[in-house]
C-alpha cells in the first residue's frame, strides 16, 4: 500500500480531491489537507507555511509516497519534493507556471480585488465545468469561504518565484498535466516535462485548468498509474 498527498488549488480545498479519495479508499492511504487559509485551516497563506504544513503530513504517511498537485498546490508539491527527496517517490503536477510574471499576477490581484468574491466563485466553476454538481458546489463555497484576502496572499507569495534553476534536484517520477485548453499553462507544461530529469508530459484534450473535476476517471486512472505503475 502506497501513500498520496494530494494537494489542492488556490480557492479550493482537499475536497477538490473527492472522487480521488474515494476512487482509493481501501487501496492505499490517501490524504488531501486544507492549504492555510483554505477550507478549514487557518491562514494567513504563505509558501513557506503551506510547505511545511505538507511536510508535517508526510511525517505521519508511510512510504512509499507520491505527492500530485494542481495549480497552487503544484507549486507546493515541488517545493516539497525538493525539501524531502529522500522520501517523494512521484509526484503529478498540473497547470502551474514555472514563472510566475509579476505583471499577470498584478493583474490577478488587481481582478480579485475589484470582483465581489461571489462573482469569482460562480465564475471559477462556470469556467471549470465540473463532472459531478457535488464539486461545483463545493468549489463555488470553498472560493467563498478561502474569500479575497487568502487569494491576494497566495498570488502575492507567487509573485516573481521561479524554480527552474532547481528543477535538476527532482529525481522523482513525475507526470506533468495539463488541460489542452489551459493555454496559460501548456509551455510551462513543456518546459517542465523537459527540465525535470524523470518527467514523462500527459496533455488532456478539452479541458481547463482543473482538469481533474472535468475527467475525475482520467485523474485516478493518472494517479493509478504513477503509484502502481
Amino acid at each position: 500500500m502506497a501513500s498520496l498527498l494530494l494537494l489542492h488549488a488556490m480557492g479550493s480545498s482537499g475536497r477538490m480531491w473527492r472522487a480521488q479519495l474515494e476512487a482509493f479508499a481501501g487501496r492505499h492511504e490517501v490524504v488531501a489537507p486544507d492549504l492555510p487559509g483554505h477550507g478549514h485551516a487557518a491562514g494567513p497563506f504563505t509558501m513557506d507555511e503551506a510547505v511545511a504544513k505538507s511536510r508535517s503530513v508526510l511525517a505521519d504517511l508511510s512510504d512509499p509516497l507520491y505527492v500530485a498537485g494542481v495549480s497552487l498546490g503544484a507549486a507546493v508539491a515541488m517545493r516539497v519534493a525538493l525539501a524531502e527527496p529522500e522520501r517523494v517517490a512521484g509526484l503529478l503536477l498540473s497547470g502551474t507556471p514555472l514563472r510566475f510574471s509579476r505583471v499577470v499576477l498584478a493583474v490577478q490581484r488587481a481582478m480579485t480585488a475589484l470582483l465581489p468574491i461571489a462573482t469569482t466563485a460562480a465564475t471559477s466553476a462556470r469556467l471549470t465545468r465540473p463532472a459531478d454538481q457535488r464539486d461545483a458546489d463545493a468549489l463555488v463555497a470553498d472560493v467563498i469561504a478561502a474569500g479575497k484576502r487568502t487569494q491576494a496572499q497566495a498570488l502575492r507569495e507567487l509573485t516573481g518565484q521561479d524554480l527552474t534553476p532547481r528543477l535538476p534536484e527532482i529525481k522523482a517520477r513525475t507526470l506533468v498535466c495539463c488541460g489542452g485548453e489551459d493555454r496559460a499553462n501548456l509551455a510551462s507544461a513543456r518546459l517542465l516535462a523537459d527540465r525535470l530529469p524523470n518527467a514523462t508530459l500527459r496533455l488532456v484534450p478539452g479541458a481547463g485548468h482543473l482538469w481533474n473535476l472535468q475527467r475525475p476517471e482520467l485523474c485516478t486512472d493518472m494517479l493509478t498509474e504513477l503509484v502502481e505503475g
